[in-house]
């Protein structure tokens, strides 16, 4: 009876062991496919989540769930917004659906306990790194006009993106950027900090010049003081502002995106505060209208909000033609409020003030200049898109947010 037992144990133990790997290494893989494939993202998700239940070992992996204030604060607001099923506009069913679009939040606590150990953790950031570099390669290579048109982007030669969409595209590229040039900057001089930096300097290219993603632009720049301020302390803050002007100024005179866009901006901008109808490609005149609209439902429901799920029913008893109206208003911060009442917002800040404060306590200088810029990148972001319901923008939220504050729970530091 005592060697069956032993065999059943061994067997478990093996079998546990197998799962754990499986969940590490398919997080570890979720850097390489973010930027790529959505239907890979959800098969990975699915191994992890399955990894992670096999795997047993429940009562660490919540004592380092609980150690880790970025994955409470994760948990806190995913928590929130469950509550906010319980009441509101939209039908139960599409409040229940809608919280699912929130579900990244609950992978920050569970990534956060795979990506602990070092050989996870730079294989699924060299991952990453290898996913944006395909995509910085394929999307220069067809702007430059070498490969056919459209071969490998979805829209025509002045807009190359690859895999994904032009705002995912440059919001993820403007980051890579940032990646790159702090990577550069903790490198000794030699030929890999000039490989670093010349990375950096394409992708920024790339950001600026051949995608159309205007939230991409903003990103970039504010990364880019961040980037100097950090580098020089104040005396950066002068060179990072004056880098921003001169590349936007360059920008503007020979990028064809980048003037069409920044003209449309401006264009569609005076359309709308002209009182005229709101076309359905004006982008900016859609927005402004659902953040008027998004405001004035805020003022109607101002203490918990509409329900999860309730904006697309709270606009539509405003809106002249109801079936028009998007599922979100293209603010987190906005749609947080509309939601769940003033809470929302205040806890999504809560998570990037967590984040940013609890940045400084990482092991490496690399890991507290990224997570620094994750959240800027982030909280800017999510000023003019919903980020957090967004499937590429927020699974790549809650996997780099997991795989930099799991170094909160690490015990080997990196340099």
């Amino acid at each position: 009876m005592s060697a069956a037992s032993d065999r059943f144990r061994t067997r478990y133990r093996h079998a546990a062991s197998s799962a754990d790997r499986l969940a590490k290494w398919s997080a570890a893989a979720l850097g390489f496919s973010i930027p790529i494939s959505t239907a890979l993202d959800n098969l990975l998700l699915g191994l992890v989540l399955l990894g992670w239940l096999a795997g047993g070992d429940y009562r660490e992996k919540m004592a380092a769930i609980r150690r880790n204030p970025v994955a409470l604060l994760a948990l806190a607001l995913f928590t929130l917004l469950l509550l906010g099923t319980l009441h509101g506009l939209a039908p139960p069913a599409e409040r229940l659906d809608f919280l699912g679009k929130y579900k990244d939040l609950l992978f920050i606590a569970l990534l956060i306990t795979l990506f602990r150990d070092a050989t996870t953790w730079r294989y699924a950031l060299l991952g990453f790194m290898l996913a944006m570099l395909l995509t910085l390669l394929l999307s220069t290579v067809a702007g430059l006009g070498i490969l056919p048109e459209a071969a490998f982007a979805r829209n025509p030669v002045s807009d190359t993106v690859v895999f994904k969409l032009h705002i995912t595209q440059n919001f993820l590229m403007a980051y890579f950027a940032f990646v790159l040039a702090s990577a550069a900057r903790q490198q000794p001089a030699g030929s890999r900090r000039v490989w670093l930096a010349l990375a950096s300097a394409a992708a920024i290219g790339n950001t600026l010049f051949l995608v159309h993603g205007r939230t991409g632009h903003i990103v970039l720049a504010v990364l880019l003081i961040f980037f100097f301020v950090r580098w020089l302390r104040w005396k950066g803050l002068a060179l990072g502002l004056l880098a921003v002007a001169s590349l936007s100024v360059a920008a503007y005179n020979t990028s064809p995106v980048f003037h069409d866009r920044s003209m449309k901006a401006s264009d569609e901008y005076q359309l709308w505060r002209g009182g005229a109808p709101v076309a359905e490609d004006n982008s900016i005149g859609s927005r402004m209208q659902w953040y008027r609209a998004g405001a004035a439902i805020v003022g109607e429901h101002p203490l918990i909000g509409v329900g999860t799920g309730g904006f697309r029913h709270a606009y539509a008893t405003r809106a002249e033609d109801a079936t028009a109206g998007p599922r979100n208003p293209h603010n987190e911060y906005l749609l947080l409020a509309i939601q769940l009442g003033p809470l929302g917002p205040l806890l999504l800040l809560a998570l990037f003030y967590g984040q940013w404060r609890f940045a400084c306590r990482l092991p490496s200088t690399l890991e507290r200049d990224l997570a620094h810029g994750l959240v800027l990148a982030m909280a800017t972001g999510c000023l003019f898109n919903s980020f957090l319901i967004d499937h590429a923008e927020g699974l790549f939220f809650a996997w780099m947010s997991a795989l930099l504050f799991a170094g909160l729970n690490r015990q080997d530091v990196r340099t």
